[in-house]
C-alpha cells in the first residue's frame, strides 16, 4: 500500500497559555496533509466515480434535446461541475500519494478503459444534439468541452503519469491519448477545425452582437408603446 513520505516534525506556536506542541510526522494513518485518509483505492473509487458521472451527464444532455429548458440547462452544468470536482478530487490524492504499486496501477488502468467507453457514450449523445443549436449555442458548448479537457483532465493525466508504475502505465497513455482525440474530435462538431476556428469566433461574436441590437430593439419599442 502506498504512502506519503514521511515529513519532518514541524513546530507549532500554540495559543497563549498552552504549550507548544509539535505535529507528528506523517505515516500511514496520516498519509495526507489534509482530510480524511487517503490510499490507492481511493484514486480507484474516484475514478469509478468519474466513468458513472458520464453516465449522468449523458442523460442530462438527452434531457435537454427532449425538453430544453432553463431548469434542464441549470441540471446539466450542475452535473459538468460534479464532475469536474471529482476528477480535481482524484487528482488531489494522487499527488499525496507515493508512486502506486503495479497491481494498484493496473487496477487504475482497468477504470480508466471504463471510461473510455462511457466518456465516448457521452460525447456521442453530445453529437446528437448540434443540429438543435444555433451557432453561438454550437460555439458555447465546445467552450465548455474545451475547459472541461484543458482544466480538470489534463492536470488529472499529468498526477497520474508521475505516480502510476509498471506495464500499466504505458496501457494508461493510450488510454490518455484515445479520450485526447475523443475531446478534440467532439470540439471540432461544435466549434469546427482548429484553423477555422478564429473565423467561426468572428461568426459569433456578430451573431451575439445581432441578438442584442434586436433586443435593445425591441425593448425600446416595447417602452414606446406604453
Amino acid at each position: 500500500m502506498a504512502a506519503t513520505a514521511p515529513s519532518p516534525n514541524v513546530p507549532v506556536t500554540a495559543p497563549s497559555g498552552i504549550k507548544d506542541y509539535v505535529i507528528p510526522p506523517l505515516d500511514d494513518a496520516r498519509r495526507a496533509r489534509f482530510g480524511p485518509r487517503w490510499t490507492p483505492q481511493d484514486i480507484i473509487a474516484g475514478i469509478r466515480q468519474y466513468s458513472i458521472e458520464n453516465g449522468w451527464l449523458e442523460g442530462t444532455v438527452w434531457g435537454w434535446s427532449s425538453n430544453p429548458t432553463d431548469q434542464q440547462d441549470v441540471v446539466f452544468h450542475t452535473c459538468l461541475d460534479t464532475m469536474a470536482a471529482t476528477l480535481l478530487r482524484t487528482k488531489c490524492i494522487f499527488d499525496h500519494l507515493a508512486p502506486l504499486s503495479e497491481a494498484d496501477s493496473s487496477a487504475v488502468a482497468a477504470e480508466l478503459r471504463n471510461v473510455e467507453r462511457t466518456m465516448g457514450l457521452l460525447m456521442h449523445q453530445f453529437t446528437l444534439i448540434r443540429p438543435l443549436e444555433t451557432l453561438v449555442m454550437a460555439w458555447n458548448v465546445g467552450l465548455g468541452l474545451s475547459e472541461h479537457h484543458r482544466d480538470p483532465f489534463v492536470p488529472f493525466q499529468e498526477s497520474a503519469r508521475a505516480k502510476l508504475t509498471g506495464p500499466a502505465l504505458a496501457e494508461v497513455e493510450g488510454s490518455f491519448d484515445r479520450l485526447n482525440k475523443l475531446f478534440d474530435d467532439t470540439i471540432c462538431v461544435f466549434q469546427g477545425p482548429k484553423e477555422t476556428r478564429e473565423q467561426r469566433f468572428a461568426e459569433v461574436q456578430a451573431a451575439k452582437a445581432k441578438w442584442l441590437a434586436e433586443f435593445q430593439a425591441k425593448q425600446a419599442a416595447e417602452q414606446g408603446k406604453q
